[in-house]
């Protein structure tokens, strides 16, 4: 105590002028500090250099207590004790090590918990030993979370419903480690209404330029979703083609799609123009995407297909 340092911060990210009443220190990520303020619960993991409002669901109250309890390997618990709004508590995420593999196959849809959708997943093993699959699971916004694991016996599949591996995990899309012998598919399927399931295989496909064939658009949707695998924030572009190949209408869908994020769009959403006969996706940098066609709900049965995309670059 014969040196202190203050952990403020400065400008927009600095601590609020407001009494603190208590700290807690990530033990496993020691730069992570936890405060309980007159405003709620703060949080810096820069060690107190930059400090912003925790957004796992605590009120902004006064608190005047926190406890961080947790095993070793198992779930992390953040526990906020407040003045008059009762004690509260949220799980955390454990920090992560290194990915096990740079992927080189991906699956670039995950349906989230709540939507009116599942997401089946399906590993097929077509070698003759069993193999152990890695999904490298992601967030919307690129955000890597905890690796799951299969175990997939030799000619035989693994099925599991996406909940049942990453639980109420807003997953969106994932990364496949694992021998090449075991193949990876997921079936989407409506549950608000009665629905078709529609099988895509995982991709590997890479470019910067994808062109693909609209269906009628009064009857069908055309949607996609695509990844920014490259190093740098992406541009993101959709543009309407006519049979000669002129744009009829160019949008740009995002101009900086981080790396390893997600950009979902509805074509008929985006453009204005109508009667064109070819969509062409560009990114400024290395991406893959997965494409669905489907029926529009509320007619039954909503039938939903994958449509294959063409790589432009490696064509030319």
């Amino acid at each position: 105590g014969v040196d202190w340092v203050s952990l403020d911060g400065e400008g927009d990210t600095g601590l609020p002028d407001i009494p603190v009443h208590a700290i807690v220190i990530d033990p496993e990520r020691t730069d992570r500090l936890y405060l309980a303020t007159d405003l709620g619960v703060l949080v810096s993991d820069d060690g107190g250099l930059n400090w912003a409002v925790e957004i796992n669901g605590f009120p902004n109250t006064v608190t005047e207590s926190l406890t961080l309890l947790g095993a070793a390997a198992g779930p992390r618990q953040l526990f906020a004790f407040t003045h008059g709004r009762g004690a509260w508590r949220a799980s955390l995420r454990r920090p992560l090590g290194p990915p096990p593999c740079e992927p080189q196959r991906w699956l670039a849809h995950v349906t989230p918990p709540d939507a009116p959708f599942t997401t089946t997943l399906l590993a097929t093993n077509f070698g003759s030993e069993a193999q152990p699959v890695q999904l490298i699971p992601y967030l919307e916004d690129g955000t890597r979370l905890e690796t799951a694991s299969l175990e997939v016996p030799a000619g035989a599949s693994a099925i599991r419903v996406s909940t049942e591996l990453f639980g109420s995990d807003d997953v969106s899309h994932l990364g496949i480690c694992g021998d090449a012998s075991v193949a990876l598919s997921a079936a989407y399927r409506i549950t608000s209404i009665l629905g078709a399931s529609a099988h895509v295989r995982e991709t590997s496909l890479v470019d910067t330029e994808f062109l693909f064939y609209p269906g009628e658009w009064e009857i069908v949707f055309d949607g996609m979703a695509l990844l920014n695998l490259g190093a740098e924030p992406a541009e993101v572009a959709a543009v309407l083609l006519d049979a000669a190949g002129r744009e009829l209408e160019r949008v740009v869908l995002d101009d900086a799609l981080a790396p390893l994020a997600k950009q979902l769009a509805v074509f008929e959403a985006e453009f204005e123009a109508r009667g064109g006969s070819a969509v062409r996706i560009e990114s400024s940098q290395p991406a893959t995407l997965l494409l669905l066609r489907g029926t529009r709900p509320p007619g039954e049965p909503m039938l939903l297909y994958e449509t294959v995309p063409i790589a432009v670059t490696a064509r030319k």
